[in-house]
């Protein structure tokens, strides 16, 4: 059973000529002395009846505890609590055990994990006691005398200053019995005790200190509401998810995923008269300054953003499991209770602990840490190897944190940041920009798609082919930079930005360095805001896009897609050539795609998606200042638009003269919005997979072709699904009727579970291969976002794909692959 004597005096309490007194003086009471004529020692004492005793000393209370076996109980009372109330320091006594504690305070001094933290406190909390080691310093632990001890003893062990908490299996009224004998022996009256909240710092402090050490340490603090209200029980919860264990964020990104320290934590120190919120690291003195930067971006993203729904619910699972663990132990039990006494808190605190944390939300840490944790509030101490830092070098760095601090003081409200259940974190610029953001640290990179709807559907007919040539023109020089200087800019840091544009949207992408990633968004937000589209560089396009026309010619495959795409959508824009004609090509100047580009391509009007090492808020930060303060206009543009018409005649032959005819069966398809796309995926998969129908019969069964493919296209206003096949002309009309047999087929009802399976494995496994790369998961994001169907909408592909069944793809075969509308188109 435990037996713990909580005298409610610590270091805090301690006058101007008594700091250190407090541990000084539990020392003391360890000594023997002589009590009616007999020796006593209490180690002695109760190591004899089987037990065992120590104490500790904290700046708000000073604890005798033992624990023995519940048969020893009255006699391990006396043998503890009795020497306590005896207590008289002998001079004889103190000077040898103030030079132990003297060793104890040097070898505290020599671990700079100690010695950093220290410093924190000392600059965090001033005057107060708070602020002052727990040894005390050497010179005052030294010049206490007798009187200085006794002084501190008579105003503190006395009366109401005095709990004694006792677990273990023995009947109440025995214990109280025991214990009222035993603490009659104290005074019953103590001093008045001097409760004095900390006053709140009002500006930052940095404190560097060199060392003989190897590893730099760095502690960042903060005052913190005393614990358990709400406000600190929240904060206690976000030290949880910020630095408790490996999946917290500084394990998971400073150590794992940057390397930048070799341990990192954060915790919420609870006191009577306040609290302090620590976030403490140490690793190799070069990351140190980028660690302590890494380190407060972190708070910053605590204070922007709610953490994710699985993330409180761990930090929640820890601090209630502490409840229980602690229980299951007569001395855990024993030092919870008295805890709870200490910081002025009944011994029911357990029910009313559990229930504050149940009610903490991801918003209330946020909320928490927004009010609390403000960079200019925060006290940050190092101790730096003084081998790899000399003093002028150490001052910089004072100087740059310090101004990193006050800086952040003046900084402007941003935008709220939510992070979904995956991890991705939304938000949106005052300009309108919508940034999705996937975090992953893994790796030094970054990829970003910044994509808006529009391209070939929202082109004037007499400008067809304008979003390529404009696309492609986008990085080829800014307002303020030409197209060579961008370029070796951007190749420089071996970095990628390009643009692109497609039947319903574009966009810029860039991949680069996680170290480059504030001069890759600098320059697309450049490109995106201010693109210079100059003359030379538009007409050297044009003529680069009117040869490759030409050169299109010869893509005897394209031509079948191109005939068909004009029969199935008819004058809607995706009936067109994708890259214009060397007519409407020629009617595009500067300002044809100036006017293009600032009616429907404003920045407020895009979506920008990043996935890779960064961290959210600094994006946020660096863009508020680069988008610009407008609000896009509203898009005049209908979305979707009007249906296309298909054409009376579905049947044409282009004649060309080759080894090879070309094949095209097509049909009118589905928009990305219908609910049956994922049927489509794996239909087309079905049949034109490398194990499909259509290499079975055309290529296994019948070797008619060397290439054959099913495919679909979905875009916002229309699509079509598409059979292609390549043969020679002598079996053309055997290619014909074989592709005409397995549309009947599957129409007919003729598809097998095992083929729709392994449809099903293909494509899940093609899809979680692609999620490899940052720029793919990016691109999702973006497009998935413009075109409505949700920005996380590739989370939820596999369970689509397995939700199909064999009866919904025979239905959409039925629906679509009818006969009276298909399209056939013949290039031979």
């Amino acid at each position: 059973m435990a037996i713990q004597l909580w005298i409610f005096a610590g270091t805090a309490d301690e006058g101007p000529r008594e700091h250190g007194c407090a541990h000084l003086l539990e020392h003391m009471v360890f000594k023997p002395l002589s009590i009616d004529g007999k020796r006593v020692d209490i180690a002695s004492s109760i190591e004899a009846l089987g037990g065992d005793v120590n104490a500790f000393t904290s700046h708000d209370e000073t604890v005798f505890h033992a624990t023995v076996p519940a048969s020893a109980f009255d006699a391990a009372l006396e043998a503890l609590v009795r020497p306590v109330a005896h207590a008289r320091p002998l001079a004889s006594e103190l000077a040898q055990e103030a030079q132990v504690v003297l060793e104890e305070i040097k070898q505290y001094d020599d671990d700079p994990g100690s010695r950093v933290v220290q410093e924190m406190v000392a600059a965090l909390f001033g005057e107060h006691g708070y602020a002052r080691p727990v040894l005390g310093c050497a010179h005052e632990v030294a010049a206490h005398t007798p009187a200085v001890l006794r002084r501190f003893l008579s105003r503190n062990y006395a009366g109401d200053r005095l709990a004694l908490v006792v677990a273990g299996p023995l009947p109440s009224a025995r214990v109280v019995a025991a214990a009222r004998r035993v603490l009659s022996r104290f005074p019953t009256v103590a001093a008045p005790r001097r409760l004095r909240t900390p006053t709140p710092s009002r500006e930052p402090h940095v404190v560097v200190v060199r060392d003989d050490v190897h590893e730099a340490h760095v502690a960042i603090g903060w005052q913190s509401p005393a614990w358990p209200g709400p406000q600190a029980v929240a904060l206690e919860l976000a030290s949880c998810v910020l630095g408790y264990g490996e999946s917290s964020w500084l394990a998971r990104e400073l150590r794992r995923g940057r390397g930048l320290v070799t341990d990192a934590h954060a915790s919420l120190i609870a006191g009577r008269q306040g609290s302090t919120f620590t976030v403490a690291a140490h690793g190799p003195a070069a990351r140190i300054e980028a660690a302590t930067g890494a380190m407060l971006d972190m708070i910053g993203l605590l204070q922007r953003t709610p953490v994710l729904a699985d993330e409180l619910a761990r930090a929640r699972a820890v601090l209630s499991s502490d409840v229980v663990y602690r229980r299951e132990t007569s001395n855990g039990l024993a030092h919870a209770l008295g805890y709870y006494l200490s910081l002025g808190q009944g011994i029911d605190l357990d029910g009313r602990l559990l229930a504050m944390l149940q009610a903490q939300t991801p918003a209330s840490l946020r909320d928490a840490a927004a009010v609390h944790l403000r960079p200019q509030r925060a006290s940050i101490a190092l101790v730096l190897p003084s081998s790899e830092f000399d003093a002028s070098q150490a001052r910089a760095l004072q100087r740059r944190l310090l101004a990193r601090l006050k800086g952040s003081a003046h900084a402007t409200t941003g935008p709220q940041l939510t992070r979904d259940r995956h991890g991705i974190v939304c938000t949106q610029l005052r300009g309108g920009l919508r940034l999705r953001m996937r975090p992953d640290p893994s790796l030094a990179m970054l990829a970003g798609w910044m994509v808006w709807p529009g391209g070939q559907r929202i082109e004037p007919a007499a400008l067809a082919g304008a979003s390529p040539l404009m696309a492609t023109l986008l990085t080829r020089g800014t307002d303020e930079r030409d197209g060579d200087a961008l370029a070796r800019e951007i190749e420089g840091c071996a970095a990628v930005l390009d643009g692109v544009s497609g039947r319903n949207s574009v966009g810029l992408h860039f991949e680069c360095l996680a170290p480059d990633r504030a001069l890759l968004l600098r320059r697309l937000i450049e490109c995106a805001r201010a693109p210079r589209f100059a003359d030379d560089e538009l007409a050297n396009e044009r003529r680069l896009a009117i040869e490759e026309l030409a050169a299109d010619r010869d893509d005897l495959a394209g031509l079948a897609f191109q005939a068909a795409a004009e029969r199935l959508y008819g004058a809607h824009a995706y009936g067109r050539r994708r890259r214009g004609t060397p007519q409407t090509l020629a009617a595009v100047d500067r300002a044809a795609l100036r006017k293009l580009w600032r009616t429907h391509y404003p920045v407020g009007r895009a979506c920008l998606a990043l996935c890779g090492d960064f961290d959210p808020a600094e994006i946020v930060d660096l863009l508020e200042g680069l988008e610009g303060d407008a609000s896009a206009p509203p898009s005049r543009t209908r979305w979707p638009g009007p249906r296309p018409q298909l054409a009376e005649r579905r049947s044409h032959r282009v004649r060309r003269s080759r080894e090879q005819a070309h094949v095209v069966h097509a049909w009118p398809g589905l928009t990305l919005s219908d609910p049956r796309v994922w049927a489509m995926e794996v239909l087309t998969t079905v049949l034109g997979g490398q194990a499909g129908r259509l290499f079975a019969a055309l290529r296994e069964d019948e070797p008619l072709v060397y290439h054959v493919s099913a495919s679909s296209s979905e875009g916002l206003d229309a699509g079509h699904v598409a059979f292609y096949a390549a043969t020679s002309p002598d079996k053309l009309a055997r290619t014909h009727a074989a592709l005409e047999r397995e549309r009947r087929r599957v129409c007919g009802g003729d598809v097998r579970v095992d083929e729709v399976e392994r449809a099903q494995a293909y494509l899940v496994g093609q899809a979680e291969a692609a999620l490899q790369r940052r720029g793919r998961i990016a691109s999702m994001m973006a497009f998935n976002e413009i075109y409505g169907l949700g920005y996380a909408a590739h989370h939820d592909y596999a369970a689509r794909i397995e939700a199909v069944r064999v009866a919904d793809l025979v239905q959409l075969a039925r629906t679509l692959l009818r006969d009276d509308k298909q399209v056939t188109i013949t290039v031979a």
